[in-house]
């Protein structure tokens, strides 16, 4: 396959760390701006470890839920981190106000806001505004409950791909759910071919997981590891990752999202679904998107087997309960069909004779 370099976004090079240390940083400018500003006690008498715990969170939130900038936050956001906090959480009341009331003074950050060219009010509105639903806005405009990619749409984007790396990046989000920052983040030393499995370092703790992965991933991954696919890139040789480019020895996670945004657009698939408080398409699918559909078709009956135990799911995706793993299970609608007949009451009864006679 041809490997097309024109459209790569250049990333700056990052000085190699451990996974702890990443997750211990704070990303955004703004917030490291802020956070620091909290340490130096400009902004009154305020807890830093606090402020930096809600930030951490935020930015984790923001990543899992495909969110690039908080300058993209919508009050349908702000209603979706609030059952985050209680619901994946379990933070309630005061305990989640807490964290609220930490992102309110950022809010009102005027060097951060004025710079970042948003109005402050807008952005204080988006947290006061927001309403106690459950209910995403996926939901609210389908009346489904999960986006996930389907099987049609997986094989149409298999053969969308343009290059090995494309490749690589759709199957290994199919065959193993991995959150689009896990698989930004790992590295060839975990990918363990011969065992047909790859180890994640869980980002919401310190454990580390083993995903099995199926045959079908084995031919496009010795083509890059071991084949050359991945040498053609110049920062191969110096990067420990599985996934490089020619400017980067390591991937962001939005590249990871770029990359099935731009291959869903070439097989056709691509959708908007609904706009946004702002009046901005929202589209699918996303990476996340595919893990909704390893959680959904891991617990589908399917060929007569029984349905995956949703608690060797929720180790498999990196959840801590199972209560988490359930709201990433979409219906398939030949399930329903199946279920359905499975259940209903049988009854014997002059109508079903006649039937059967015809």
């Amino acid at each position: 396959m041809s490997e097309e370099e024109s459209d790569e976004p250049q990333y700056k090079e990052e000085t190699h760390k451990s996974n702890d240390e990443r997750k211990k940083e704070i990303q955004d400018p703004y917030f490291k701006e802020f956070y620091g500003d909290i340490k130096t006690d400009k902004r009154g008498t305020q807890t830093p470890h606090g402020y930096r715990e809600t930030l951490l969170m935020l930015e984790e939130w923001m990543e899992e839920n495909d969110i690039d900038s908080w300058q993209d936050l919508t009050r349908y956001h702000m209603t979706e981190l609030k059952n985050y906090l209680e619901e994946d959480k379990g933070l309630y009341g005061s305990s989640a106000d807490r964290h609220l009331d930490r992102l309110r003074l950022f809010f009102k950050s005027d060097e951060a806001i004025k710079e970042a060219g948003v109005y402050k009010e807008d952005c204080i509105d988006k947290i006061n505004g927001f309403s106690n639903t459950n209910q995403q806005l996926y939901q609210k405009v389908t009346g489904e409950d999960v986006i996930f990619v389907t099987k049609d749409e997986y094989r149409e984007m298999l053969e969308a791909c343009n290059s090995t790396r494309e490749e690589i990046i759709i199957r290994t989000l199919w065959e193993t759910g991995m959150r689009r920052s896990e698989l930004a983040e790992t590295t060839l030393q975990k990918v363990k071919i011969d065992e047909k499995k790859i180890e994640v370092d869980n980002k919401k703790n310190d454990k580390t997981r083993t995903i099995p992965f199926s045959p079908d991933l084995l031919p496009i991954l010795r083509e890059w590891m071991e084949y050359g696919g991945r040498e053609q890139y110049s920062k191969a040789e110096d990067s420990p990752y599985l996934i490089v480019t020619q400017h980067s020895e390591q991937v962001q996670p939005a590249y990871i999202n770029k990359i099935v945004r731009r291959v869903a657009d070439r097989a056709g698939i691509s959708e908007s679904y609904a706009t946004d408080a702002m009046d901005r398409k929202l589209w699918k699918p996303t990476a996340h998107h595919f893990r909704n559909a390893y959680a959904t078709y891991r617990v589908a009956e399917s060929e007569g087997a029984g349905a995956m135990n949703l608690k060797k799911l929720a180790e498999l995706m990196g959840h801590s309960n199972t209560e988490q793993t359930a709201r990433y299970v979409g219906l398939l609608e030949d399930d329903l069909e199946e279920a359905n007949e499975k259940y209903r009451p049988k009854m014997k009864d002059k109508a079903r004779n006649l039937a059967r006679e015809l």
